[in-house]
């Protein structure tokens, strides 16, 4: 049975239609966004965000042609929103260094300098390399230098980047690595 026709017995009040069309979503998803090369650990929040989005939508919605195809849009929408928040992030973060905003707020605090060094320390014995790709995004350089440097496409570049400012930040809230 297809998508589209799990989709219409699940309108109808079908309820094991419905868990195996969100099984079947799931498992479809999955592979989307895999393919589409995304992280692990973002996949698994993009399949789900999408599944949620459809859940909401699932009663209001009028599906004239192929909910699989709409389906698959709401996927893809949450994929682009990533790339958008993540871009949105990375220009931000890159306007606060150019501006001297972070360098000047970590040179006149010893207490924040102290433990910034501590976390980079922990960060560093659990995954040297986004140590490194931190500590070459702070000195200034590019995305092609650090690219080139590390031998990895600017896509990677960019999720390491992400998930090393986080695993910084919680460190810094907390004084403990989350990963």
């Amino acid at each position: 049975m297809s998508i589209n026709d799990l989709y219409h017995k699940a309108r109808q009040g079908d309820t094991v239609a419905r868990e195996e069309l969100y099984r079947r979503l799931y498992v479809s998803f999955r592979l989307f966004v895999r393919h589409r090369r995304v992280e692990t650990s973002e996949s698994e929040e993009l399949v789900q965000a999408a599944i949620v989005k459809i859940t909401e939508r699932f009663d209001t919605v009028e599906i004239r042609s192929s909910f699989a195809a709409w389906a698959q849009t709401v996927l893809r929408n949450e994929i682009a929103q990533m790339y958008r928040t993540r871009a949105s992030h990375l220009e931000k973060l890159d306007q606060l260094g150019k501006s001297g905003q972070i360098r000047d707020c970590v040179e006149h605090d010893e207490a924040l300098r102290r433990q910034l060094s501590d976390c980079l320390k922990k960060l560093n014995d659990i995954n040297g390399r986004h140590a490194r790709i931190l500590n070459l995004h702070y000195q200034g350089f590019s995305t092609e230098e650090i690219c080139a440097r590390l031998s990895i496409k600017p896509n990677n570049l960019y999720v390491i980047l992400s998930r090393a400012r986080t695993m910084l930040k919680n460190c810094l809230a907390t004084g403990d690595l989350d990963q």
